[in-house]
């Protein structure tokens, strides 16, 4: 795990931990995060499954967002 990546990590993780609503704002800010690399890794994919499945507190276009990250994004293996 490099650097980058366990900067976006802890950068957000706290973001499904205090149950505050994923916004437009800030699921663009971790598409940012998590592509910042140009892959998105297991751990990541990992992260977004959880946050999309228990997605009760994102709107719509942030959801669709993090979707958009987890089929498309350019996987590491």
């Amino acid at each position: 795990m490099n650097l980058q990546h366990q900067t976006s990590q802890s950068g957000y993780e706290p973001m499904l931990a205090d149950n505050e609503p994923i916004t437009k704002y800030s699921a663009r800010v971790l598409r940012r995060q998590i592509m910042a690399d140009g892959e998105v890794s297991k751990e990541e994919r990992r992260f977004l499954r959880h946050a999309l499945e228990h997605g009760n507190c994102m709107d719509e276009e942030s959801f669709h967002i993090l979707l958009e990250l987890l089929l498309t994004g350019k996987r590491s293996e």
